[in-house]
């Protein structure tokens, strides 16, 4: 039951009240004055004033029941207000849905004709016979030794540039520029890409400062392994490829004890020799 419900019966048990007062009054009045004179006119004296009373309690009922429905009404105006505004938004996007459902096919048509545009333009470049001056300029019997040795440089300098953070690991110090710049294997973008790429395996974590690679973390195997693991390379590959993976170890350890060797800090590494 809510309130509106509460103050509802509560008026009626008031109104039950009132009239038994109203009832009982009278009672005592006309045993007490029955056999008075003139008890008539005072009985519709009473009952006049009764009225009276009753038609004060009926307007002061009337006026509290009128605002209770002038709330009421103004609630169902405020409604029927917010109904109408839902049924003007429903309308235009009912409007806006049937104009895209016309605007569709048309989209569609046109990527229709740019998948056409796209496959004839592919189909005319593979029916393209080259001209012998485009193969002039392209000598892939010249550059395909180039390419395999890029190649190679790009896979085993990865394994250059993890050896030299393992080494700066164990001997707890950072990787600063001018390391990268005096043992000259590969520049600092090829040394961050490498170690960022090989950190997604979480065997090792870095932080960067000023430019300088600060080494956080090293799988203990990793550390403990990794030289060995170089070594173990090298007698498996080729001896070309294997020269230039261990010389580029040497060259990382000689820096990093300070003792240059036969080999001069800063001197780059051997070309690879042509493959056959």
């Amino acid at each position: 039951m809510n309130n509106e419900d509460r103050l509802h019966s509560r008026e009626i048990h008031y109104r039950y009240a009132i009239a038994f007062l109203l009832a009982i009054m009278v009672g005592f009045v006309s045993l007490a004055y029955y056999d008075v004179p003139g008890l008539v006119d005072k009985l519709s004296f009473a009952l006049t004033l009764s009225s009276l009373l009753l038609a004060v309690l009926a307007i002061f009922y009337t006026i509290i029941s009128s605002s209770k429905q002038e709330k009421r009404l103004g609630e169902i105006v405020a409604a029927s207000e917010a109904l109408s505004d839902s049924v003007q938004d429903v309308k235009i996007i009912s409007q806006k849905i049937s104009a895209l459902k016309n605007e569709i096919p048309t989209h569609f048509n046109k990527i229709d004709k740019k998948i056409d545009n796209i496959n004839s333009n592919y189909l005319s470049r593979i029916e393209e016979k080259p001209s012998e001056i485009e193969i002039g300029k392209v000598h892939p019997e010249e550059n395909a030794q180039d390419i395999e040795s890029n190649i190679i440089r790009i896979q085993y300098g990865a394994m250059l540039c993890v050896y030299l953070f393992v080494k700066c690991f164990g001997a707890g110090r950072a990787i600063e520029k001018d390391d990268v710049e005096n043992i000259s294997l590969f520049d600092e973008n090829y040394l961050m890409g490498s170690l960022t790429g090989f950190s997604s395996t979480k065997l090792i974590e870095f932080s960067v400062h000023n430019g300088a690679i600060i080494p956080k973390h090293c799988d203990v195997k990793l550390f403990e392994s990794m030289q060995s693991l170089l070594e173990g390379i090298e007698e498996v590959i080729a001896e070309n490829t294997a020269v230039y993976l261990r010389t580029g170890r040497e060259k990382i350890d000689n820096y990093l004890i300070g003792n240059v060797g036969s080999q001069e800090v800063g001197e780059a590494l051997p070309e690879l020799p042509e493959t056959d």
